[in-house]
């Protein structure tokens, strides 16, 4: 390995330990869905102008999911919506909380 290939490879681990700084910490994300914060943003009122039955949307850095269920109701049955996040405490809990959608849909089908 030449001096310019150890250089570069030390900036790649610069970025991305600098990058692992401005992530959002796991346990913030309680914080960010707490129900209190449905008095002050509406998520289905934001998002039902964009929204509509059968589309799949994208939602990057979904956290704890706030955004994703209401989305999952505006998509209906016939729609995706894939959520991504970094960290896979918050990719678990919003998969948990995705089967519970599921069943219950499913059940009041």
């Amino acid at each position: 390995m030449n001096a310019q290939e150890m250089k570069g490879d030390a900036g790649a681990k610069e970025r991305k330990s600098a990058a692992h700084h401005h992530v959002c910490p796991w346990w913030l994300g309680y914080i960010l869905c707490c129900p209190l914060r449905r008095f002050l943003e509406k998520p289905e009122k934001i998002l039902a102008s964009y929204v509509r039955s059968g589309m799949t949307v994208l939602e990057p850095g979904c956290g704890m999911g706030y955004f994703s269920l209401p989305l999952a109701r505006l998509v209906g049955p016939g729609g995706r919506v894939l959520c991504v996040d970094l960290t896979q405490v918050v990719s678990r809990a919003i998969l948990g909380k995705s089967t519970s959608y599921q069943k219950e849909n499913r059940d009041q089908a």
